[in-house]
């Protein structure tokens, strides 16, 4: 079953109160179900086929069909799910970052070797490091148009 097309009346209805079209429940952070990709659109009508595109979805009910799509594509495709993938599904239905700063764990522990190359790093791939390297570069390139002109001491070997 195809999910309905969009028209202008199923763009998504943030700050108007509505009920959502499962629950019932009103909401001002709703979608419309015209919006919803299809995958998702064709899941819901599964289980609530009355769904037309003008109706309008909450987050909640969203957010646990988009989860269980990704468990059930993760489950397919490798059989099943390991712990870390399984804490990401998970946290798509809470909506959160499961995301850390490593940089801060590693802070105290680098050596003085490591935070040397660190830096040199940096800044070898900063836009400063590169026009001022093109700088010198085009110095370099003007003094040496200017040797050839105006030669210190003649050439040895003196062309034919």
């Amino acid at each position: 079953m195809n999910a309905p097309p969009v028209t202008r009346a199923t763009r998504s209805n943030r700050g108007v109160q509505r009920p959502c079209a499962i629950c019932g429940q009103t909401t001002r952070d709703s979608i419309a179900f015209g919006v919803i990709r299809p995958s998702l659109a064709t899941r819901l009508l599964a289980s609530h086929p009355k769904l037309a595109a003008d109706h309008l979805i909450c987050r909640k009910h969203l957010t646990e069909q988009r989860s269980r799509y990704v468990e059930e594509l993760l489950e397919h495709e490798r059989g099943e799910i390991p712990a870390l993938e399984r804490q990401v599904v998970e946290s798509l239905g809470r909506e959160e970052i499961i995301a850390r700063n490593t940089e801060t764990a590693w802070a105290g522990k680098r050596t003085r070797g490591e935070q040397i190359a660190d830096f040199v790093a940096d800044f070898g791939g900063s836009s400063n490091f590169i026009l001022g390297f093109m700088a010198f570069l085009l110095v370099w390139i003007a003094i040496n148009i200017w040797a050839v002109h105006s030669a210190f001491a003649p050439l040895p070997i003196h062309p034919a």
